[in-house]
This record gives structure tokens, C-alpha cells and sequence, in this order.
């Protein structure tokens, strides 16, 4: 069983090729779990999102997760380290505009 978010999961992403997953929860963190480690506890944590995180993808190659949130920001996320890459903001700031897919 895998332990970590705090709140509702909203979505879960599934990669084959690495055997990881991702979640993303309403409590606006993403997650990523390897399948094949012995621990049921998150490699990474992905934090940054100001709202419930919607939706989420795990690139085919496995190294990136796209997540995008209530906050109406995009976001792109290095497997391999951790790091966010990308942030794409809202397109009108201030605004309640949210993404629902990635």
C-alpha cells in the first residue's frame, strides 16, 4: 500500500517502461512511486502548486511528470532528480481558471 498524501487522491499516472507511478492529490503535492523498490513510501515529492493538483502524465520516456492544478499552473517535473523544469502560469493571473487534463 502506498502512504504519503495527506488528502484525496485526484489522479494517478502509470509508466511501464520505468514501473513508476505518479499521484497527485488535493492536498496540491505530486508524488512519484518506483514499483520496484522495497519501501511503500514516495522517491519524490513534488511541491509548488498553490491548489488541488487535477491531472497528471508521466512522459513515454519516463523522465518527466506534467502535472497541472487548480492554481491553473503547468508544471513539468525531472523524474531523475526531483526538480521542477517547467512552469507554465495561468494565462490570466488572478483568475479561477483551472487545469483539468495534462
Amino acid at each position: 500500500m502506498l502512504q504519503g498524501h495527506k488528502a484525496q487522491i485526484s489522479s494517478i499516472a502509470y509508466d511501464e517502461y520505468s514501473n513508476l507511478i505518479a499521484t497527485s492529490s488535493y492536498d496540491s503535492n505530486v508524488k512519484v512511486w518506483d514499483l520496484r523498490a522495497s519501501s511503500n513510501q514516495a522517491i519524490f515529492t513534488f511541491t509548488g502548486h498553490n491548489d488541488t493538483v487535477r491531472d497528471i502524465s508521466i512522459s513515454p520516456d519516463g523522465k518527466w511528470v506534467g502535472s497541472g492544478g487548480g492554481d491553473g499552473d503547468i508544471k513539468i517535473w525531472e523524474i531523475s532528480t526531483g526538480k521542477s523544469i517547467t512552469n507554465i502560469p495561468q494565462h490570466k493571473p488572478g483568475s479561477k481558471h483551472h487545469v483539468s487534463c495534462i
